[in-house]
């Protein structure tokens, strides 16, 4: 416990989550990183209001579509690339069958005869 440091409660593992934990054989921590997963959904929730748009910032959200359209691209560029090249029947797309219900950021395959962990 760090609390004879001063640290708050719910602060005392941060600095272990730094060495690293026993999830996927050490290869990460298991600690994530709660501050910024809730100031990343306060900034979507900023970006989505109708106060962005009301502020004249619509300038903010065409970049932020513009910018989903074009790694909703790479992503299916990426993807058709894996396919061309290791052969369809090979890959499998982890996630929504349909491409416009995933993140466009995002492409997650399995690969045939692979076990994830060796690709680690």
């Amino acid at each position: 416990s760090q609390h004879g440091r001063s640290v708050p409660e719910g602060y005392g593992s941060c600095g272990l989550a730094l060495i690293g934990g026993g999830q996927e054989c050490g290869r990460r921590a298991g600690t994530e990183n709660v501050p910024y997963i809730a100031a990343m959904g306060q900034a979507a929730d900023l970006l989505t209001s109708t106060a962005v748009e009301s502020s004249g910032a619509d300038g903010i959200r065409q970049q932020w579509r513009l910018n989903a359209e074009r790694m909703e691209g790479l992503r299916t560029r990426f993807l058709h690339n894996l396919q061309n090249g290791l052969g369809e029947e090979n890959i499998r797309v982890n996630g929504p069958s349909d491409p416009a219900s995933r993140l466009p950021n995002t492409l997650s395959v399995g690969l045939r005869n692979v076990q994830s962990g060796e690709l680690l």
